[in-house]
């Protein structure tokens, strides 16, 4: 297993929980609006390790 997710929840959005394995693709379809790239690049920082939900 590459990504265990247990859910993420925000203000503004929430992800279900999934697992990715390897040679599997997630997609997250963001639709954010003026505030796409501050959460792509929240998501990111979660998904790399940088920073705890």
């Amino acid at each position: 297993m590459l990504i265990a997710n247990k859910g993420i929840e925000t203000d503004t959005f929430y992800i279900t929980p999934f697992d990715l394995n390897s040679g599997e693709i997630v997609v997250l379809n963001l639709f954010s609006g003026a505030h796409f790239n501050k959460t792509e690049m929240f998501l990111k920082d979660i998904f790399y390790g940088r920073t705890q939900k």
